[in-house]
């Protein structure tokens, strides 16, 4: 009986422990940052129609943004750490400049987790770790 309690304990002790690092870490995302890099080149603050951006609603589960271009909005679903984009939509507009917006497309369809960076940017990984885009408050 002992070693039932024992482990029924261990066992709600890990149970916690995950659940409130899933929540530790998705509390990260709260708020709005500005796209500072993808695959380590820097965005063209020049081009499009405005700096890209990602706002993320942690209480609400909602991801909005912009692409420079478009509008991004969705749903957001962090699975076992993992984004889950399947419910992500974008406006079609044609800009002047579309190069930041198939930039920020083609590396959000890469991402798969997120982890702090250095002096508080926000790094979007892709399934091996390597960092995809960075991002910085919004300013």
């Amino acid at each position: 009986m002992k070693k039932i309690l024992m482990m029924a304990a261990t066992t709600a002790a890990l149970m916690t422990a995950c659940c409130s690092t899933k929540q530790v870490s998705t509390s990260a995302l709260k708020g709005e940052w500005t796209i500072e890099t993808i695959q380590g080149t820097p965005i063209d603050k020049n081009a499009g129609e405005q700096i890209p951006f990602l706002g993320f609603d942690v209480n609400g589960n909602k991801l909005y943004g912009c692409t420079g271009c478009n509008r991004l909005s969705g749903g957001l679903d962090v699975v076992d750490g993992k984004f889950d984009w399947s419910k992500l939509a974008c406006t079609r507009m044609m800009c002047a400049d579309m190069t930041n917006e198939t930039k920020v497309l083609q590396a959000l369809s890469q991402v798969k987790w997120f982890k702090k960076g250095a002096k508080g940017t926000l790094e979007l990984t892709d399934g091996k770790g390597k960092t995809v885009m960075t991002l910085a408050p919004k300013k």
